[in-house]
């Protein structure tokens, strides 16, 4: 059967002899570590902000661009980890980060630790970020490219699954009949950074292919860079003045990104909000067998999408093997026009004062939307570039994109929050601004302006690339 040949495809047996040692460890890395992983989601994060520590729209905002605008921080963790062992620069990363999810666990549950609690997480992801950029070097290293997006497809599907499942039995756990018990919430934590150490040592001995001589090539560039006049210098800017196509690929992503950003950003919000309104002892069903507001909150924002992300990775990485990602984003960009579409239909019609159980539903359909946005768009964003990149060059190019994500996620998200709730009067720089009650629902009406240009812009740039094919990508 065809779904248990690609099951199979999981194990390390399956793998050819020349991936083989790589993927066993980075399997093992994956499924240890996903655990505090999932309880650090955006998501999760903001439903128990707002639910336990009073996190306001505001702080909903910073946690869901957290994982944005953590990407700004990219080119400083290609810069450290440039000419250094990749496996070890990663394993570092994760281990403070393990040490940000204890102390997180272990902060007062009170209103005055809310400023804390956010700030904690923003550092988190930061940490994240790193490890994305270092990760990406070896997966190019390890993974050959006909096969690259299929193998780390089933790693990241993998996660994806749990992504999905741990912030549900986590939801049920804290939607406890006999009340939330904080000390629970204190040692889901905490057991999910001692699994992760797990993954921290099975990451620690990878062993990357080829990397002394990937070593030798960096620490060769950056000397030939150091010496060089600045002019001559292989910088990010350097890049995007003389890749003309990488330049218009990161200014469609621009438009893509902030409408993703900004819409996804107002509809968690949304549904914060919505749960704080709802009573301690809410439950859709019975008291013992029904979904409680942890529960809920936790499907809305995080379960649902990450389980059609999981769904749909299979065929986005079977076709970003195909074809150059150019002509992937021409495909796959139809679903920002989609989740920002059915997301305005979502919130206009809260404005009719429906029950939240109705409400939940039209909600599941754009998450259901975001879930299939973020299944290719993860994988694209990972090695998307590679598509454009020489070997040595593939770090460069990923912080440039991880960088240029994080600007717009210092941007549409606040922006989109704030287009959205409007603000209080205030000064500035002597200048009284006054209160504006914002446009709400409408806001859904920009971002899906924003999706169709970048959707139009990936179209041209596809007619000027010629996306058939993979084999146009350095390798």
């Amino acid at each position: 059967m065809p779904l248990l040949d690609y099951l199979r495809g999981f194990a390390p047996q399956a793998q050819s002899a020349f991936v083989r040692r790589a993927y066993m460890r980075e399997l093992t890395g994956e499924l240890s570590f996903t655990f505090p992983l999932a309880m650090l989601q955006a998501g999760v994060i903001s439903v128990i902000g707002a639910l336990l520590f009073g996190v306001g729209p505001m702080g909903v905002a910073t946690i869901t661009a957290a994982p944005m605008f953590a990407n700004a921080t990219s080119t400083l963790w290609a810069r450290l980890a440039h000419g250094r062992r990749k496996a070890i620069a990663v394993a570092v990363l994760q281990s403070l980060f393990l040490v940000m999810v204890a102390t997180i666990a272990l902060l007062p549950i009170r209103p005055s630790s809310a400023t804390l609690f956010v700030g904690l997480y923003v550092l988190t992801r930061c940490l994240v970020a790193g490890v994305i950029t270092i990760r990406t070097v070896i997966w190019r290293a390890n993974y050959p490219r006909h096969s690259r997006s299929r193998i780390t497809g089933r790693l990241m599907l993998l996660n994806t699954c749990m992504l999905a499942l741990l912030p549900l039995v986590a939801g049920k756990l804290f939607d406890a009949e006999e009340g939330f018990d904080p000390r629970l919430y204190k040692a889901v934590y905490l057991a999910a950074a001692l699994i992760g150490t797990i993954g921290v040592v099975a990451y620690a001995g990878l062993r990357v292919r080829r990397e002394r001589a990937l070593l030798k090539e960096e620490r060769a560039a950056q000397a030939k860079s150091d010496t060089a006049e600045p002019g001559s210098r292989v910088s990010a800017l350097h890049v995007l003045r003389t890749d003309h196509h990488f330049r218009s690929y990161m200014v469609w992503q621009f438009f893509a990104g902030v409408a993703t950003m900004a819409g996804n950003t107002v509809l968690i919000a949304f549904i914060t909000q919505q749960l704080s309104q709802l009573p301690d002892d809410w439950t859709l069903g019975s008291p013992r067998l029904g979904l409680g507001r942890f529960l809920v909150g936790f499907i809305l924002t995080e379960a649902a999408v990450q389980l059609f992300v999981a769904l749909s990775l299979p065929f986005w990485a079977h076709y970003l093997d195909k074809v150059h990602v150019t002509r992937f984003r021409t495909r796959h960009g139809l679903t920002w026009i989609f989740t920002q579409s059915t997301a305005f239909i979502a919130v206009f019609a809260a404005t009719f004062g429906i029950g939240f159980e109705w409400l939940m539903l039209l909600i599941l359909i754009p998450r259901i939307g975001q879930g299939l946005l973020f299944g290719g768009g993860r994988l694209a964003w990972q090695l998307g570039h590679h598509d454009f990149a020489d070997r040595h060059l593939a770090a460069t190019y990923m912080a440039i994109h991880q960088t240029l994500t994080g600007v717009r996620g210092f941007i549409a998200p606040f922006l989109g929050v704030l287009l959205y709730t409007g603000f209080n009067k205030f000064h500035l720089f002597g200048l009284s601004i006054p209160a504006w009650q914002g446009i709400g629902y409408w806001v859904f009406a920009i971002t899906l302006a924003s999706a169709l240009i970048g959707w139009y812009g990936f179209v041209r740039l596809d007619k000027k690339v010629g996306g058939d094919g993979a084999a146009q990508a350095h390798d």
